[in-house]
């Protein structure tokens, strides 16, 4: 990284400067341009290591009045000279730092992402929001005064932005609430209800519409009792048509391996007799034939 180094003079504000008091009449929000609005300072001039990206370093080095609420003018690394009341943190910051003191609320707003840092020195304060540029990152900026110049810089490196500062009221809450969108419901609010509010719990009108949505319908324990009948039933059926139709082969196959006898051998019939047993109407007997009474012993002939 090359730049020019300037011979410049770290100041930090005294308590006892004067504040002034601005109102917002609407919560503010910088435009996307003001992501480029960055200074380079050089260690020399701070005593840093590897120096400072500062926002509003100062008015003639790359400040833009569009970055900030109205009449907003703070330079370098100083305290908050400036308070709106009433006030809200512009959209894309929180309130990285907050006084409750009734009726009042005071909260330091930094960008999303930064922390609000003070250091102490004899001759004053240094205060500002600070993070760090990524290490794979660089970007070209503006030299603080040095007329026309850019530079290359390469994190990583600390970033000082300006920090606001607002006070509001319990009363001045409608003037601001209303107007926040869902995208910036992430900004932490001064006001004293904000630090509460992710515990509150929920209220009855929620409860009993619950009640409401789950009395519409069966339960889910009388759904699966209907569920589990309606199947047993089911088996209970095939099973009973299953047994019977075991009991119908089996009877079948009784009918096949005992048939009614039938004599395939009949007794020789008696002279005169049929050859053949007679069919019998009694099942498994065959009628015997008995000698024609007609036929009697033929007379023998003696020789002549």
């Amino acid at each position: 990284m090359t730049s020019t180094k300037p011979t410049l003079v770290a100041r930090a504000t005294d308590d006892a400067d004067t504040i002034t008091t601005l109102a917002m009449s609407s919560r503010f929000t910088a435009p996307a341009s003001c992501s480029n609005s960055w200074t380079f300072e050089p260690s020399g001039a701070n005593g840093i290591s590897n120096g400072l990206l500062l926002q509003n370093a100062h008015a003639s080095d790359n400040a833009d009045p569009a970055c900030f609420p109205s009449g907003y003018s703070q330079y370098e690394r100083n305290q908050p000279s400036i308070v709106y009341s009433p006030g809200y943190c512009p959209g894309g910051y929180t309130s990285a730092d907050l006084v409750i003191h009734d009726p009042i609320t005071t909260a330091i707003c930094c960008p999303s992402d930064f922390e609000y840092l003070t250091i102490l020195t004899r001759g004053g304060t240094f205060a500002g929001c600070t993070s760090m540029f990524p290490k794979t990152s660089s970007t070209i900026v503006t030299v603080r005064q040095v007329s026309a110049e850019s530079t290359q810089v390469t994190g990583p490196i600390t970033m000082w932005a300006q920090p606001i500062e607002v006070h509001l009221q319990e009363s001045d809450s409608s003037l601001f609430v209303s107007a926040t969108t869902t995208s910036d419901s992430s900004t932490a609010t001064p006001t004293k209800t904000s630090t509460t509010s992710g515990s509150a719990a929920p209220t009855g009108g929620d409860s009993g519409s619950g009640d409401q949505a789950s009395s519409s319908g069966l339960s889910t324990g009388a759904s699966i009792g209907i569920g589990v009948g309606v199947g047993v039933g089911a088996l209970i059926v095939i099973a009973g048509l299953a047994f019977w139709f075991f009991r119908r082969r089996q009877a079948k196959k009784s009918a096949v391996s005992n048939p009614p006898y039938v004599s395939v051998n009949p007794e020789p019939s008696e002279l005169g007799g049929s050859s053949q047993a007679a069919p019998s109407s009694t099942p498994g007997h065959t009628t015997m034939s008995e000698l024609d009474a007609t036929h009697g012993p033929k007379p023998l002939h003696e020789l002549a």
